[in-house]
């Protein structure tokens, strides 16, 4: 159960990391 919680984590970290850059970026560019 603990490396579930940990790979939730790892992804939701990098969930994040699209939301505040790459997401942003996406949205500019329309696609």
């Amino acid at each position: 159960i603990k490396e579930m919680i940990a790979a939730d984590l790892e992804e939701a970290h990098k969930d994040q990391h699209l939301h505040s850059g790459g997401f942003q970026t996406n949205s500019e560019n329309g696609n």
